[in-house]
């Protein structure tokens, strides 16, 4: 397995970036700020087929996926996801390795509890049973949930 990417800088910026990876930068410089990918391929699962990088580690019983897709060779970064493995008893998440050092400035990332999101960013709204959304003028953030915690955080261009 790869290591997971570990940049200085480790912010989530919800609607641009996760690190130091943005939405909108060339997707061959994200490869190169997070380092060798456990797998690169070309997606044609969905209506729009995408290249994409996943960063892939297990620790603790738990694991960390970090990914960045784009929707053409060469194209520029179009989504960026953080995600990981979940107690089902719980909702905390199972990993604990440095992965989970991406957080917001003021602190939330993985495993943030859903309300306090909520409390902080009046603009995040719940969109399904499971997904809270926030919306900006050229991109979307998902937030994935579970048990009241958020377990993934996918920024997306619109």
């Amino acid at each position: 397995r790869a290591a997971v990417p570990s940049p200085a800088n480790k912010t989530i910026v919800f609607g641009r970036s996760i690190g130091a990876v943005k939405l909108g930068m060339p997707f061959d410089d994200a490869k190169t700020i997070w380092g060798t990918a456990d797998t690169c391929a070309t997606t044609e699962a969905t209506r729009v087929p995408k290249n994409y990088c996943r960063w892939v580690n297990s620790e603790d019983g738990g694991s960390l996926t970090i990914t960045a897709a784009s929707t053409a060779a060469g194209a520029k970064v179009a989504e960026i996801t953080l995600i990981v493995g979940i107690n089902p008893d719980s909702g905390a998440p199972v990993y604990t390795g440095a992965g989970l050092a991406f957080k917001t400035k003021d602190g939330f990332g993985i495993g943030a509890k859903e309300k306090a999101l909520k409390k902080a960013y009046p603009k995040v709204k719940d969109e399904f049973s499971n997904t809270l959304v926030l919306k900006a003028a050229k991109s979307v953030t998902h937030f994935s949930r579970f048990k009241g915690r958020i377990t993934q955080v996918d920024i997306v261009v619109r």
